[in-house]
């Protein structure tokens, strides 16, 4: 009894010390800091869903006060926040090359991980050299093309509303502008017609609401990343996965077969693998997959958010 008495005063001695070291690394360090709240740093609400990280930023710049800088903890990992002006315009300007890369939210030697090898989580010179090729992908040529080719998508978009407007029917703007954002998208980008949108509308929803394992292992590679690297897991669902690995080998080899070219996405990507651009000659497939799933779900989500609010404003606003 005594035994165990002492080994449960022993691990809590432990705890607390540990506790105690691991959010004062701020102040160890001389930077005001907002104190931790609990053993998941100041993102507890983040975790028990009781706010987002926008309002756990907001919360924190307001603790810090009058300072040019100060320290938070993301779960056990300290970040720091800027509020001064010229110091931010330092860093994003002035020394970028020291400040390029995102946080590694994920593991991007993990070759099985399509995610982590986009262009968003790509390090440093890598991510220059890659970023200077993309980039062509938007030039005003390429833009202009793009817009006469939604015309027709737009065309038979609009009807729909004219038809609720005249049968008083509600709309349900996600679905709508889901299925209309991935028209756009999968015929500019990708080069394809797809008249059966279901599996997109799938991995749509799986990508913005992931279910409890995806949450557990996203969860997971934050605290603890060498377990997750060690247990081989990867931060993109299974299924989503699937489907855009067999929509690049479709596409690709349709494109090789057929001598089609778009002056697309895919059309980019069969250049680069057959070492016709610059900086590009080493492209993986995995590389091609996460080109394909950023450039859709990066365009679909934001522009859906965007236009729902925006058709939302026009029609308390008619007169506009």
């Amino acid at each position: 009894m005594l035994i165990s008495i002492g080994l449960f005063v022993v691990l809590i001695t432990i705890g607390w010390f540990w506790y105690k070291r691991k959010f004062s690394y701020w102040s160890r360090h001389g930077v005001k800091e907002w104190p931790a709240k609990s053993i998941f740093g100041n993102f507890g609400d983040v975790i028990a869903m009781k706010a987002n990280e926008a309002d756990v930023a907001d919360e924190c710049y307001k603790q810090l006060g009058d300072v040019k800088f100060g320290g938070y903890y993301f779960l056990w990992k300290p970040l720091l926040m800027i509020k001064d002006p010229d110091l931010i315009k330092t860093i994003t300007i002035k020394d970028f090359e020291h400040f390029s890369d995102h946080p590694p939210f994920l593991d991007t030697t993990n070759n099985t991980d399509a995610v982590g090898h986009s262009l968003f989580f790509m390090k440093s010179e890598e991510w220059k050299k890659r970023r200077s090729v993309l980039t062509h992908l938007f030039t005003p040529k390429r833009l202009k093309s793009i817009h006469t080719m939604t015309g027709p998508i737009m065309d038979s978009f609009f009807p729909k509303f004219d038809q609720c407007a005249k049968d008083d029917l509600d709309i349900d703007m996600d679905p709508t502008l889901t299925e209309l954002t991935m028209n756009v998208i999968t015929k500019t980008f990708i080069g394809i017609d797809v008249k059966d949108q279901s599996a997109f509308l799938k991995a749509s929803h799986m990508f913005s609401y992931p279910d409890t394992p995806s949450l557990i292992k996203s969860f997971l590679y934050t605290v603890q990343p060498e377990i997750h690297k060690a247990l081989g897991l990867t931060t993109l669902n299974k299924g989503i996965y699937a489907l855009f690995s067999e929509l690049v080998e479709r596409v690709i080899r349709l494109r090789k077969e057929q001598n089609i070219v778009s002056n697309d996405l895919f059309d980019f990507l069969i250049k680069c693998e057959n070492g016709d651009v610059k900086n590009y000659e080493d492209i993986s497939k995995t590389e091609m997959i996460a080109h394909t799933f950023v450039f859709f779900f990066a365009g679909h989500d934001t522009t859906t958010l965007t236009g729902a609010l925006t058709l939302f404003e026009l029609s308390r606003n008619p007169e506009i």
